[in-house]
Parts: C-alpha cells; sequence; structure tokens
C-alpha cells in the first residue's frame, strides 16, 4: 500500500515537471526555475530531512502526553527558525542567486532570483510538515501520511495546469509553494490540541543527536550547489536535463524508501532499545537485498528500452530528440544515484535507529569529499556527461563505506 501511494505521488510529481518542461521547452526559464530551487532543496535536506532521522525514533519510545508535547515543541520550533531564515533570505536574493548560477546571462539569473522569492517559503511549510510526518509514523500511521503527500501533489498538479498558460515559469513556482502548504494542512490534525511545549530531557537527546547531522549534511549537501553551478556554465538547457535526470531517480528512490525503509524504522529503534541485534541485523540485511534487486533491474531496464519510452513521453511539442538522447544517456550515467541513494538511506536510518549520527555523518562528508573531486574531474573531461557520472561514484562510495561501517558498529550476540 504505501509503495502504491509513493508512486501515485511520483507520477503526479513526473507529471508537474513533464508539463513545465514540455509546454516550455529545455531552456533559459526552466534552467532559471530548477536553479532558483537549488537553495530551498538544500535548506529541506540539511534541516528537514535530519528532523525525521531523529524524531521518528525518539517519539518512538515516548507515550502519550509527552509525545503530544514534544510534537507541538518540535513544530513551533521548526516554525520560528525557519521562518526567520527564509525571510533573511527572500532579502537577499540578487546577492546570493547570482553566484549559484554564474554560466546563466544577467536575465537568467534576475529570474531565477525572482523564483527563487516564490518558492522559498515552502521550506517553512515543507519542514513543519516533516514534523508532521514524524509524528505520523512514531504512531505508525504511515498509510495517511503517504495519502497527504499524494493529494497534495494532485492538488499542485491541477493548479499547474490552470497557471502555466497564464503565470508562465512563475506558476510552476508557484505549484512548489503550494505543494509544501497543502500537505503540511493535511497532515496537521496529528498534533491534536494544543499544548504547552516540553523543554526537557528528549529535547536535549533530540539537538545532541541533530546537530552532527545539521553539520555534517550542510558541507555534504553543497552538492546541490554545486551541481547547478558546473550545470549553469552548460549551454541553455542543460541544466534542466541534469536536474530532471537527477528528479527521476531521486523520486524512484523515494518509492523505495517509502516503501521499505520508512515502515522500519520503529521497529528498529525498539530492537535497537532492547538489545536484540540478531533481529536488527535480520531486518536490515533483508530489506536491504530487495532495494539492490530492484534497483539494479530497474537500471536494466534503463538501459533495454529507455530511449524508446522517453521518445514517447517527453518527445512532443518544444523538446527535442536530440534533447531525449541526452536525457537518456544522463539517466544511464546517473544510474548509480539509483543504486546507491535508497541504499544509503536504509543503512543511514538504521544508524539512526540506534542513536548514532555520528558515524554516518563522517561518512558522508569524506565520501562527499572524494565525490566531489570526481564531479570536478568530470566535468573538465566530459562536460554533463562527466558530472552525471561522478554524481553516480559519489552515491556508490557512500552507500559501500555505510554498509561496512555498520556491519562493524552492530555486535551480535554469541551463537551459545
Amino acid at each position: 500500500m504505501l509503495g502504491a501511494l509513493a508512486s501515485i505521488t511520483l507520477a503526479l510529481g513526473f507529471l508537474i515537471q513533464w508539463v513545465t518542461l514540455t509546454h516550455l521547452g529545455p531552456g533559459i526559464a526552466t534552467d532559471a526555475l530548477f536553479a532558483a530551487l537549488a537553495i530551498p532543496q538544500l535548506l529541506i535536506v540539511v534541516v528537514g530531512n535530519p528532523i525525521v532521522h531523529v524524531l521518528v525514533p525518539l517519539l518512538s519510545t515516548e507515550k502519550e502526553p509527552a509525545r503530544g508535547a514534544l510534537a507541538w515543541t518540535f513544530f513551533l520550533g521548526a516554525a520560528g527558525v525557519l521562518g526567520l531564515l527564509v525571510i533573511l533570505l527572500s532579502l537577499s536574493t540578487r546577492v546570493w542567486v547570482p553566484v549559484t548560477v554564474a554560466g546563466f546571462p544577467p536575465a537568467g539569473k534576475t529570474l531565477a532570483a525572482a523564483l527563487a522569492v516564490i518558492q522559498l517559503p515552502g521550506v517553512v511549510l515543507m519542514a513543519m510538515g516533516m514534523v508532521l510526518r514524524s509524528v505520523n509514523h512514531a504512531g505508525g500511521k504511515f498509510i495517511w501520511t503517504a495519502c497527504a503527500a499524494s493529494l497534495a501533489a494532485a492538488a499542485s498538479f491541477l493548479f499547474l495546469l490552470w497557471a502555466l498558460p497564464r503565470l508562465g515559469i512563475q506558476g510552476a513556482a508557484w505549484s512548489y509553494t503550494l505543494r509544501a502548504g497543502l500537505e503540511m494542512v493535511l497532515l496537521l490534525p496529528a498534533l491534536g490540541r494544543p499544548r504547552r511545549p516540553a523543554w526537557g530531557k528528549p529535547v536535549r537527546q533530540f539537538l545532541l543527536r541533530f546537530r552532527p547531522l545539521v553539520l555534517g549534511s550542510l558541507y555534504e549537501r553543497t552538492e546541490i550547489i554545486l551541481d547547478r553551478f558546473l550545470a549553469s556554465l552548460t549551454p541553455a538547457g542543460g541544466l534542466s536535463l541534469f536536474y530532471l535526470g537527477q528528479q527521476v531517480w531521486g523520486a524512484v528512490g523515494q518509492v523505495i524508501n517509502h516503501a521499505m525503509a520508512a515502515p522500519i524504522v520503529p521497529e528498529l529503534a525498539q530492537t535497537a532499545t532492547g538489545g536484540n541485534w540478531l533481529r536488527y541485523r535480520g531486518l536490515v540485511r533483508t530489506r536491504l537485498t530487495w532495494v539492490l534487486i530492484l534497483t539494479t533491474m530497474l537500471v536494466g531496464g534503463m538501459a533495454a528500452f529507455g530511449e524508446p519510452v522517453l521518445i514517447r513521453v517527453f518527445g512532443i511539442r518544444n523538446v527535442t530528440p536530440e534533447d531525449v538522447r541526452i536525457l537518456w544517456l544522463l539517466l544511464l550515467l546517473l544510474s548509480g544515484l539509483l543504486v546507491g541513494n535508497p541504499s544509503s538511506h536504509l543503512l543511514l536510518t538504521s544508524f539512526y535507529a540506534t542513536g548514532d549520527t555520528r558515524t554516518p555523518t563522517k561518512i558522508g562528508m569524506a565520501s562527499y569529499t572524494i565525490g566531489a573531486v570526481c564531479k570536478l574531474a568530470g566535468f573538465a573531461f566530459f562536460g554533463l556527461f562527466g558530472l552525471a557520472a561522478g554524481t553516480s561514484v559519489y552515491y556508490l562510495l557512500r552507500s559501500w563505506m555505510l554498509f561496512h561501517a555498520l556491519r562493524r558498529r552492530i555486535p551480535l550476540p554469541p551463537l551459545s
């Protein structure tokens, strides 16, 4: 059921990008839209994702009314901290946006700054939604969380169909913010009645686990800025095609994460707390095997049938056959992202379930350093295709390092 709902959300997200790209064609307008998403995406990855990773195990071990008080504490905290940060960033877009898209012409830089102002409020709404998602997951309400994501994506898609002919690329930017806000509203009932925020031991535990994740992610996820910066140096439309390739594999990875990794996080946390390491390792090993088999099959399917399928899907309106071929080659070169990202996500959540956020953070920083060098070298010699190959190296290396670290980290009881 989770896989089916996540697939619906994936399909709707795909349709949003498909309509935008085919209606406008890969060019400076779509490049500006996806470039403007760089900082919002960075903030969500650096702040939002760690909220889920730390909060779900923490809330899973709490009972009412303590869980409700903590939920309100983190919900209001996310709104206040991210709200202030977004205001500051919105007031300074004309300063930082041109730096991230150095290869754009002046008109493209101005457009990207305007689109960033529209999309930045979505960061606050999405962070608040991630707190609510954590509350639902900790309470075992996975189905409704997935339903809310699908409903919000559907509403965003319908809005885009209305807005794109009337507002152009600004309508596409508003659809992203609308989607984040609707999902947050749909998940809001999980908070229950208003409660006084709690600032006790669980909050200190959260901050203790949260801090290394944020610091590590702040460095590691500059990957988003690096990718946009390098892609902005390619001809118009190149950034859009590279971003679309990342999003296609990233969306498939999210479906796998929702279906295979998210449902076992509370059980992993409870198993780790009880010291049942044999059961713990069995859960991780089984799910990791499923992930690797599925992603490998998908890569094989893309290699065998991807180009004709992509031509039928994207080869219309303002998208040329050459654009489609570039997209197909980028997807093949980015296949390490599909294999490495879901497996890394599963291994990361396995570490977080034990309360260990430092080890995966160190591994992420080390693997990203090597990956960034591979990306720069690949781009220098092979342009956009080299950047895609360097991305695959990074994700596969991170997954391999996490797997071997987890094998050393989690003890097994003696055979007797």
